[in-house]
């Protein structure tokens, strides 16, 4: 193992162990948003459930032709980054707390709907697309989400220990900085998304 693994791995087992209980929070919110997503993505009526297959199927039948990868991108930065900024304030202050936890909760909401949504409408085709689209995603973007959180939640709280103005300013940009890492490294992955996804996709969609 080399020595910039081991230090990576030592970083990470720090934070968790300093920052576990607003981990165990953030991961609680996070799953309640995707199971209330799933839910409702099968819970729906008659008439929207046929909406919604058309609509699936036509993602599948649009894979097939060219796709505006530079649009893609801007609409799915411009999703990360207002949910990532609205997470991102619960470090200024205790009281925007509840804002990083809504946004979070909507984030699995959005993940939950879209897997009920392959899973139900997506013929066979569906546990594919759930996998490759869905699901390896997550697997980057879905951690910096939570790590922005459990920082976030953690510097509001200090916010209120912190009284001294050097304290709080000192704090803040230990934030910021490590919030910004993190942001950087959900543009990577988004930028992965947004060229490996409609790959994905058109190779799911003969199975369609």
């Amino acid at each position: 193992m080399s020595v910039a693994v081991r230090r990576l791995k030592e970083r990470v087992s720090n934070n968790l162990k300093l920052n576990m209980v607003y981990y165990l929070i953030v991961f609680f919110i996070f799953i309640v948003g995707i199971m209330a997503g799933v839910y409702s993505g099968a819970a729906l009526p008659s008439s929207a459930r046929s909406a919604l297959s058309a609509y699936v199927s036509g993602v599948f039948d649009a894979s097939t032709g060219s796709f505006a990868i530079s649009s893609i991108f801007f609409q799915a930065l411009f999703s990360h980054a207002m949910l990532l900024m609205l997470i991102a304030l619960s470090g200024l202050s205790v009281a925007l707390i509840p804002v990083s936890m809504f946004a979070l909760l909507f984030r699995g909401f959005l993940i939950g709907f879209a897997a009920a949504a392959l899973i139900n409408h997506g013929g066979a085709a569906g546990p594919f697309a759930l996998l490759l689209c869905v699901v390896l995603p997550c697997l980057l973007i879905a951690p910096c989400y939570l790590y922005m959180a459990a920082g976030g939640m953690r510097s509001g709280v200090e916010c209120i220990k912190l009284r001294g103005a050097a304290q709080n300013k000192a704090r803040l940009r230990e934030y910021f900085s490590k919030a910004s890492s993190a942001f950087l490294t959900a543009l990577i992955g988004i930028a992965l998304e947004t060229l490996v996804v409609p790959l994905w996709l058109r190779m799911v969609a003969g199975i369609a």
